[in-house]
C-alpha cells in the first residue's frame, strides 16, 4: 500500500531516468491513485511520453514533452511549454529551470 496523502506528485525527465521510473510499479500505482482521487500529478521532459503514456495516464488528456519524444505521445501531443488539463500537468524540459531541478 502506498501513502496517498500527497497534494501533488511531479516526476523529473531525462530519457534514462524516465525509463527507470516507468519500471516502478509503486510509482505507477501512486500516479493512478493521484488521478483517481482527483489530485495533481505531472511529468517533465521525457516522462510524459515514457512514463505516463505507456501506463495509460494520459487517457483523454493532452501533454507536452521534450521535442525528441513528441512522436511517442502521438495524438496526446501539444507543443506548448506547459499543458495543464484536469488534474494533470505536463512540462517540457524548459520548466526544469522554474523547478530548479
Amino acid at each position: 500500500m502506498i501513502h496517498n496523502n500527497w497534494d501533488a506528485v511531479i516526476i523529473p525527465g531525462g530519457k534514462l531516468g524516465a525509463e527507470n521510473l516507468a519500471k516502478s510499479t509503486l510509482l505507477i500505482e501512486l500516479f493512478k491513485n493521484q488521478r483517481n482521487a482527483g489530485k495533481l500529478y505531472g511529468a517533465i521532459c521525457a516522462s510524459p511520453a515514457i512514463v505516463l503514456k505507456p501506463n495509460l495516464l494520459l487517457e483523454g488528456e493532452k501533454a507536452t514533452c521534450y521535442p525528441q519524444f513528441k512522436e511517442i505521445l502521438g495524438e496526446y501531443y501539444d507543443d506548448s511549454e506547459v499543458v495543464i488539463s484536469n488534474n494533470l500537468s505536463k512540462y517540457n524540459i524548459y520548466l526544469k529551470l522554474i523547478f530548479k531541478i
